[in-house]
């Protein structure tokens, strides 16, 4: 026995509308994965400044921790970025020179 055309359309419908929901949802999580990486460079680059204002880092270690947030912003590097953040944070917090 044939299956009907209707049936055929049907099933088209539904992978399309499969489909589609996941290509959106893959949109929204870029979207969302590149403002916070970008929110994390910001922080990153504020808190550097801070650092450096403060005499915590030399002008060659802020153009380093620089370069590297900006590598790991533009490769969407969010652990990366992480990790900066992290050290510059608890640097800025304990007061100590980086050596």
């Amino acid at each position: 026995m044939a299956i009907p055309v209707a049936t055929y359309l049907a099933a088209g419908s539904l992978i399309t509308a499969v489909k589609s929901s996941w290509e959106l949802s893959r949109m929204v999580r870029k979207k969302l994965r590149v403002k916070k990486t970008e929110k994390l460079a910001a922080d990153a680059f504020v808190n550097l400044r801070r650092a450096f204002l403060r005499g915590l880092i030399s002008s060659g270690q802020y153009r380093q921790f620089y370069d590297l947030i900006s590598v790991a912003e533009a490769s969407q590097n969010v652990g990366h970025l992480m990790i900066i953040q992290d050290e510059v944070t608890s640097m800025l917090q304990s007061g100590r020179v980086w050596k």
